[in-house]
C-alpha cells in the first residue's frame, strides 16, 4: 500500500494542489505509519473488492481516517470507526499544520 501511495502522489491533479513536495508527504507517512500484519480480510463491504484490503488495513490498524480519491469508497463516509476522507482534504489539513 505504501508503494501505491508513491504512485498516487505523482498524479498531476494531486501535485497541482500540493504546496510542498510529494516527498515531504511520503517522508511523513513513512516516519509515522504503523504497519499492520494484514490478518483482517473484508468481503462484500465495498462496491469494488480491490478497495477492501485498504479498508481492512485501516480497521485492523485502528486508524481514525482512510485517505482516498475513490468516490465509491468516499460514499461510505465512515466504516467501523474509520472516517473516509478525500485526498485533497487530507493535504489541506496537513498543510494547516
Amino acid at each position: 500500500m505504501f508503494l501505491e501511495l508513491h504512485e498516487v502522489v505523482k498524479r498531476p491533479n494531486l501535485r497541482a494542489r500540493m504546496r510542498s513536495a510529494p516527498t515531504a508527504l511520503l517522508d511523513l507517512v513513512e516516519m509515522e505509519a504503523e504497519f499492520t500484519p494484514g490478518a483482517l480480510t473484508l468481503s462484500d463491504v465495498c462496491r469494488d473488492p480491490k478497495d477492501e484490503p485498504f479498508l481492512a488495513c485501516a480497521v485492523e490498524g485502528k486508524a481514525t481516517h482512510l485517505v482516498t480519491d475513490d468516490a465509491q469508497v468516499l460514499d461510505m463516509e465512515i466504516y467501523d470507526g474509520v472516517m473516509l476522507i478525500h485526498v485533497v482534504d487530507c493535504v489541506r489539513l496537513l498543510e494547516k499544520g
